[in-house]
């Protein structure tokens, strides 16, 4: 709760910000972009993730809840988040476009 508007006016201030990650959730992997045009991606928990009912929550969420991680890719049109079990070889993807395109 501390430190949010510093944060926000950061962001108003600099902006080639395209994605902002955190977590932890215990409701598997859950993103935005109505901010500031920021993709907000909050990662899932690696346990006890479950389905509390917010497929019809803002944004978007993953299908998915077994215990697992994330490896976000990140290119200069898109993030590609692919949600990868432990010990199994199916994963789970979602594909977010940026707003933002950040110039180097």
């Amino acid at each position: 709760k501390e430190g949010r508007q510093a944060f926000d006016a950061y962001l108003q201030k600099h902006k080639n910000v395209c994605a902002i990650f955190s977590g932890h959730f215990h409701c598997g992997l859950r993103g935005w972009d109505d901010n500031y045009q920021i993709n907000e991606v909050v990662l899932p928990s690696t346990s006890w993730n479950r389905d509390r009912g917010l497929k019809k929550a803002p944004g978007y969420s993953l299908d998915e809840f077994r215990p697992g991680f994330v490896l976000a890719t990140v290119y200069a049109d898109r993030i590609r988040l692919e949600y990868k079990p432990l010990a199994e070889d199916k994963s789970a993807t979602k594909e977010v476009k940026l707003k933002k395109v950040h110039s180097s």
